[in-house]
């Protein structure tokens, strides 16, 4: 995933929260091309590249909270579905 990858995604969920009237939108990180974090209030989303990910290893800092985490696989099967 590059940088450019990265804002693309983010941009994209922020939409689609939006379309869901989701209005508790705190967004950092946008710009800097590595980790962008969208704070919903109860949700907080983390979206990384992946030498970012490794390298803070935040999965550490949440102890046993539920995540979900996106494989590359799935990721792939979701860009197949989404081609035009």
């Amino acid at each position: 995933m590059s940088p450019r990858h990265l804002r693309s995604l983010s941009e994209e969920l922020i939409d689609k929260l939006k379309d869901f009237s989701v209005t508790r939108l705190n967004i950092d990180g946008l710009n800097s091309g590595s980790w962008v974090i969208i704070d919903l209030f109860d949700i907080v989303i983390h979206l990384f590249i992946p030498r970012r990910r490794e390298f803070f290893g935040i999965e550490d800092y949440w102890g046993d909270a539920p995540s979900e985490s996106i494989s590359e696989n799935e990721h792939e099967e979701y860009d197949d579905y989404h081609e035009d």
